[in-house]
């Protein structure tokens, strides 16, 4: 019984023996910082003039450079992307993104349906993620192209047109 007591202290001593001073070799290594997520901006596309009829809209927005979208692979935006404005009509809103390549820049063309009237005023809310290193860009240097504005029957709608702000 006595060789197991001393049996027992050796091994305790040595326990305490190796748990003192030092630090075993392990270097602290400083929490590393995710990566900064992009952040955002949000343009708003603003129905102007002869509102009252138009039942349909498409057009496309021309993005600047450092300007991207979430969309999926086949360039459809996803949920968030595009937002209807307060006040718009409920109807089918559809986006397509095409990234920039070479030096084509990047594109979005916005469709919308309803079977309500629209009224001139804030139409769209676009979402977009401002590249790493890119400050938010002028309004004016986001254009709209092929906007296309119609009646129930598909009837281009005269005096009615689409801004940003």
């Amino acid at each position: 019984m006595n060789i197991i007591k001393h049996i027992l202290t050796i091994t305790f001593i040595f326990l305490l023996a190796g748990c003192g001073g030092g630090d075993g070799g392990y270097v602290a290594t400083p929490p590393v910082a995710p990566p900064t997520a992009a952040t955002s901006m949000k343009l708003t596309v603003v129905l102007e003039g002869n509102a009252a009829s138009v039942k349909g809209i498409s057009a496309t927005i021309t993005l600047p450079s450092g300007i991207a979208l979430n969309a999926d692979a086949a360039g459809k935006v996803l949920s968030g992307v595009l937002t209807p404005a307060t006040g718009t009509p409920s109807g089918s809103m559809d986006g397509k993104y095409t990234a920039a390549s070479g030096s084509t820049p990047a594109t979005v063309t916005v469709a919308f349906i309803t079977s309500d009237n629209l009224a001139a005023g804030d139409f769209v809310i676009l979402t977009a993620d401002l590249e790493p290193g890119t400050s938010a860009p002028a309004i004016t240097a986001f254009v709209i192209s092929n906007s296309k504005l119609v009646d129930a029957d598909g009837v281009v709608v005269s005096g009615a047109s689409l801004a940003l702000r």
